[in-house]
């Protein structure tokens, strides 16, 4: 609907435009607003408009980082994460989101709850059964774990990784323990 598409728009100038005309201040507000008023909604198109929100803010987050209120979007980003509709868009979300732990690891977002959301992605599926994750996401987060697990220091991943459930440490895989 027209609240997707707004919303998918604002990601689009975020990610791909240059123009300083762009108010990312302001786009950042009216996206995590829409977020937030929407977190408990069953209303479908509202759902679809989230997913489009969440994704657009991430978009704002790793390609606009320069705002003053993005630390506060990146921690909104991660609570959001895994989103269940708009599965073109989820996908495409997951995959930047999965990529981007090192700048939300900058903006303060705790480790162990980005390794949650990732271990939400890797295990969620949407109402019909169809995974929350691509297959090209799934194949490429061993390696970004891996080399987020030799930038992270070992305590505070050790920490991390004690703090998660079985199910999600089996999710992003037992070779993703830290090194002693």
């Amino acid at each position: 609907g027209l609240r997707g598409a707004s919303c998918f728009g604002l990601g689009v100038l975020a990610q791909y435009s240059g123009s300083p005309a762009l108010d990312v201040a302001s786009a950042v507000g009216i996206l995590a607003a829409f977020v937030v008023a929407h977190s408990a909604s069953d209303d479908e198109g509202a759902l679809d408009a989230r997913t489009n929100c969440v994704s657009s803010l991430l978009k704002l987050v790793v390609c606009r980082p320069a705002v003053e209120n993005t630390a506060a979007a990146a921690g909104l980003v991660v609570e959001a994460i895994p989103l269940r509709y708009d599965l073109d868009e989820a996908h495409t979300a997951h995959a930047m989101f999965i990529h981007s732990v090192p700048r939300l690891l900058e903006l303060g977002v705790r480790l162990v709850e980005i390794l949650r959301a990732i271990a939400a992605v890797l295990l969620g599926e949407d109402d019909e059964g169809d995974p929350l994750c691509s297959d090209v996401t799934r194949a490429d987060t061993p390696g970004a774990l891996g080399a987020l697990n030799r930038q992270v220091p070992g305590g505070l991943w050790s920490s991390a990784w004690a703090a998660l459930t079985t199910g999600e440490r089996g999710a992003l895989g037992a070779g993703r323990a830290p090194a002693t």
